[in-house]
């Protein structure tokens, strides 16, 4: 909530702006930008990290983008995102890359050669 510009009156008159948080006593509606990975709502007390599967470049946001397909965001608060593996599929909005059906097979003819099974390979 903020006071008012150049007010002396201790009581807020109005929320913060999205993709700002505000203390009790702040007199700007923009008291504290959001940081790059973060969101905020109309009226917050605090910002919110972007959630697995989306990412916000910029500060000051009121909103996390989904990732775009063939790439994945696997934690909270992520700036960006990463390429898919080769052999793996993202569809848009992922936070892990999954085994791709149609390279089953090559898998299996790799356990064959190496006698290492590929497993599901999670996000770092």
């Amino acid at each position: 909530m903020h006071t008012g510009s150049g007010s002396n009156n201790p009581y807020p008159t109005g929320p913060c702006y999205p993709g700002y948080y505000c203390e009790s006593a702040s007199i700007t509606p923009t008291q504290h930008a959001c940081a790059a990975g973060k969101y905020s709502g109309y009226g917050a007390a605090e910002c919110t990290d972007c959630e697995p599967g989306t990412y916000q470049p910029y500060r000051a946001q009121a909103t996390c983008v989904d990732t775009p397909a063939g790439y994945y965001a696997d934690g909270y608060g992520s700036t960006t995102y990463l390429p898919c593996e080769v052999g793996y599929y993202c569809p848009a909005g992922t936070a892990s890359y999954l085994r791709d059906p149609a390279s089953r097979g090559r898998d299996d003819f790799r356990e064959i050669l190496t006698g290492k099974p590929m497993e599901h390979r999670h996000a770092r």
